[in-house]
C-alpha cells in the first residue's frame, strides 16, 4: 500500500538504517545541518484514523517502528536525497530501539535511573518515563492509544 507523505508527521524520511542504528545524543549531518537525536517518537492513534487503518499503531509497536525526534544544533540547507552521516556518537548503550523497548516492555527501576541520567535525552521523554512507571505500578495499560485498539 502506497502511503502519502508525510504519513506519520515526519519532517525527514530515511532508508538504510533503523531504530537499532540510531542512539540518543548522536549528532547527524543532514545536508549542511547538524541534528542531535533526543528521543524516540511515541505515535498516537490519529495515524490509524487518518489512514483508515485503526490497527496500524499496534502493528508499528509490534514491529518496533517508532522513529525519533532530533533537535537542530546547526541550521543548514537540506534537500531531498542529501546524505545523512554520523558526526558524533556520545554513547552506544541506548539506541532508539532500546529506549522504545524500555518504555513499553522493560520499565524497571534500575534501567529507569540509567535512562533518566542520559543527558541528551529530552526532558519531555524523561518525564514520560515517570508517567509510564506510575501506570505500570498501578497495573494500567502503558499506552492509552494502544489499549483502545
Amino acid at each position: 500500500m502506497a502511503l502519502p507523505h508525510p504519513t506519520f508527521g515526519e519532517d525527514v524520511s530515511t532508508m538504510g538504517f533503523g531504530e537499532a542504528d540510531i542512539y540518543v545524543g548522536e549528532h547527524l549531518a543532514l545536508g549542511d545541518a547538524v541534528l542531535c537525536v533526543t528521543q524516540p517518537t511515541e505515535r498516537c492513534k490519529n495515524i490509524g484514523r487518518n489512514l483508515g487503518q485503526l490497527k496500524i499503531l499496534k502493528i508499528m509497536h509490534r514491529l518496533e517502528i517508532c522513529g525519533f525526534y532530533a533537535s537542530v544544533i546547526e541550521p543548514g540547507q537540506v534537500e531531498a536525497g542529501c546524505p545523512i552521516a554520523l558526526k558524533h556518537r556520545e554513547q552506544s548503550g541506548w539506541s532508539i530501539l532500546r529506549l522504545h523497548q524500555f518504555m513499553f516492555n522493560k520499565l524497571d527501576d534500575t534501567l529507569r535511573n540509567e535512562v533518566i541520567s542520559l543527558t541528551p535525552l529530552s526532558d519531555v521523554w524523561k518525564s514520560r518515563v515517570g508517567t509510564m512507571h506510575g501506570r505500570m505500578t498501578r497495573g494500567e495499560p502503558l499506552s492509552s492509544s494502544l489499549a483502545e485498539l
